[in-house]
């Protein structure tokens, strides 16, 4: 078409044919052409259907413009397209599959290891993951067998000893009770003919003070003394094998605590005046009601002042008694002080063991059977409470013991 829009040249004869040339200016693309507008452009026609055009510019201001369908156009590139997204996909599901066997390769034993290990750790030593290949995988495969292995044998050795231990253990508890049925029974048989020494010795002892001469009352005083005082270790030795057997029982009853202290004082005045010792007690004039083993806590309080008396010379010994509440519940502390001869620390960590006294040279010098104190700490943990011990060397001892004021029973 020349520079007005006038058809020169068209595929279709009708356009070029005639007196006249066909007038295009109006139409879309040579309007876009004779308006200086973009070369490419692309309309619709009557049909609704799209187009696209090219056009060129002569030197002599003539227009050259191509037309096709944007369908015939595109044709090939949707085929490319096509192609395109047909190589995509089976690219993707190459990618897959080559991730699937990856997967089956590594992340397989992976898992079976992690599962192994797991019920390893709960106990269940038979594991053993099977090796397919010989990579880095196979080598942790075939350690974790070996592992499992070595915990299946150290398992096995263990529980072989335990079973060795266990069956000692009941062997010595078997023993330890046949032991304790003994000491108790023996016990009981020294005691009868003791009491009987001791009653007719001081029935003579009587008798000879009414008679003349009085030189027998001293030797048989001393024969009611030692005859006494082996019948306290005794007592000690019964009490022990009692707790050691399972036979000692608590007895629970109500009872008035200063009236029991009281009664304790009076008992313990002979051996607190034997070493030339004092007794002071410090407690307010009602404490109270207790709901207890009476006299399990008289013979706890009567050991702790009988040690203090005996390991104390010239000396003060303090008994007081107090009530206490912890952790919302009410309790009773009773302290024994002395200014005697005291501990170490190495000798207080043995004071509570049975047949055990501070040292050898304490046993020889003072004697006793070193039960006193593991039997009130026995009482005391029946009950319980406990007891508990502060010293030092060459400036006495603080025995305490802490009980509940309503004892539980078991």
């Amino acid at each position: 078409m020349d520079e007005k829009g006038k058809v020169l040249a068209h595929p279709e004869a009708k356009y070029v044919t005639g007196k006249q040339l066909s007038d295009f200016s109006d139409y879309a693309p040579v309007k876009a052409m004779l308006t200086n507008q973009d070369k490419s452009y692309s309309f619709l026609d009557e049909k609704q259907v799209k187009w696209l055009s090219y056009g060129i510019k002569l030197e002599n201001d003539w227009n050259v413009i191509a037309l096709q369908q944007e369908s015939e156009v595109l044709e090939k590139e949707q085929v490319f397209l096509q192609l395109v997204t047909l190589i995509a996909v089976v690219a993707v599901i190459s990618v897959i599959i080559l991730i699937w066997l990856l997967t089956s390769r590594l992340l397989e034993p992976i898992s079976r290891l992690t599962i192994a290990a797991k019920t390893l750790s709960q106990g269940q030593w038979h594991q053993h993951v099977p090796v397919k290949y010989q990579d880095e995988v196979g080598t942790l495969a075939n350690a974790f067998n070996q592992m499992a292995k070595q915990l299946r044998i150290s398992f096995s050795i263990l529980q072989t000893k335990n079973e060795e231990a266990q069956k000692a253990r009941e062997e010595t508890e078997k023993a330890n009770k046949a032991k304790s049925v003994f000491v108790a029974n023996m016990t009981h048989e020294l005691r009868t003919p003791l009491n009987a020494i001791i009653g007719y010795s001081e029935m003579l002892q009587e008798e000879a003070e009414d008679m003349e001469p009085e030189e027998f009352v001293p030797d048989l005083e001393k024969i009611a003394s030692a005859g006494r005082h082996l019948l306290a270790l005794i007592n000690d030795v019964l009490d022990f094998s009692k707790v050691e057997a399972g036979k000692m029982e608590v007895y629970l009853e109500s009872f008035q605590v200063n009236k029991m202290i009281s009664e304790v004082v009076a008992m313990i005045q002979p051996a607190i005046q034997k070493n030339n010792n004092t007794l002071f007690t410090q407690h307010s004039d009602d404490l109270g009601t207790m709901h207890s083993d009476v006299t399990k806590i008289r013979q706890c309080l009567f050991n702790l002042l009988s040690n203090s008396s005996k390991f104390t010379e010239s000396g003060k010994i303090n008994l007081t008694a107090k009530r206490e509440i912890k952790d919302d519940e009410d309790w009773l502390i009773f302290q024994v002080t002395d200014t005697g001869i005291g501990m170490t620390e190495e000798q207080m960590s043995r004071v509570f063991q049975a047949f055990t006294q501070a040292d050898s040279s304490t046993t020889r010098k003072y004697g006793g059977t070193g039960l006193g104190l593991v039997i009130t700490r026995q009482f005391c943990q029946m009950m319980g409470g406990n007891i508990n011990v502060a010293s030092e060397f060459g400036k006495g001892a603080t025995f305490t013991i802490e009980l509940p004021v309503a004892t539980k029973k078991a």
